[in-house]
C-alpha cells in the first residue's frame, strides 16, 4: 500500500511538471506570434508610408518643373537678362531668389527653402541647417500632398530647396524632400531627389 501511494504521488508530480512545461511553451509561442505580428504590421505600415512619400516626391518635382521654375525663376527680369548675356552670372540667381523676403527663405515659407550654403557675397550663410533637418514639415513651412482616400495619421508633405544654377548656368538645381506617415503616427518615411531643370528661355 505504501509503495502504491508513493507511486501515485510521483506520477502526480510528473504530470504537474509536464503541465508547467506545456504552459510555458504555449505562453512563449503566443508571445513570439504577437511579436511577429507586430513586426509584420510595422513593416507593412512602413512600406505604405514609403509609397505615399514617393507620390509626394513626384508631386514636388512636378511643381518645381511646371510652376516654380518657369513662372518664378525664369520670369525674374534680372535673371532673364543675365541668361541673355554671353556669360550668365550664377550669383544673380541667388541674389534674386534666396533670402529674407525672397521666394526661397531660411524658414521655408510656403515650402520653398533656402539652401544651407554660403552666400555669394560672403556675408554669411543662407541657412545653417539643411532644409530637411529643419522643423518645417508643418502647415505654412511645407506643402501638403492631398490624398483623396488614405487612412494615415497625417497627410504627406514636401519641400523644395533651391540649390542654384549649374556650373555653366545652363540648368537650375532643386532638391525636393518629401515626408509621409503611416497609419501609425510613429511610422515616418523621408525620401529625397535632386532635379535639374533647363534654363533655356522661350523665344517669342
Amino acid at each position: 500500500m505504501y509503495s502504491r501511494v508513493k507511486q501515485q504521488g510521483f506520477t502526480l508530480y510528473i504530470v504537474l511538471v509536464l503541465m508547467a512545461i506545456i504552459a510555458t511553451l504555449v505562453l512563449a509561442g503566443g508571445q513570439t506570434l504577437n511579436t511577429e505580428m507586430r513586426i509584420s504590421s510595422n513593416d507593412a505600415d512602413k512600406k505604405y508610408a514609403f509609397g505615399l512619400a514617393e507620390e509626394a516626391l513626384k508631386a514636388g518635382e512636378l511643381y518645381a518643373l511646371e510652376t516654380i521654375h518657369p513662372t518664378e525663376v525664369l520670369a525674374n527680369p534680372l535673371i532673364t537678362s543675365s541668361l541673355e548675356e554671353l556669360i550668365p552670372r550664377a550669383d544673380v540667381f541667388f541674389d534674386e531668389m534666396v533670402g529674407s523676403g525672397k521666394l526661397f527663405t531660411e524658414d521655408c515659407d510656403n515650402g520653398l527653402c533656402a539652401p544651407a550654403m554660403e552666400q555669394s557675397g560672403g556675408s554669411g550663410a543662407y541657412a545653417d541647417t539643411p532644409a530637411w533637418k529643419r522643423d518645417i514639415f508643418v502647415d505654412g513651412k511645407s506643402i501638403e500632398y492631398i490624398l483623396s482616400d488614405a487612412n494615415v495619421s497625417q497627410s504627406p508633405r514636401y519641400i523644395i530647396e533651391f540649390l542654384g544654377p549649374s556650373a555653366d548656368v545652363s540648368n537650375t538645381l532643386y532638391r525636393v524632400t518629401a515626408r509621409a506617415w503611416g497609419r501609425n503616427a510613429t511610422t515616418e518615411v523621408t525620401v529625397q531627389s535632386v532635379i535639374s531643370i533647363n534654363n533655356q528661355l522661350e523665344i517669342d
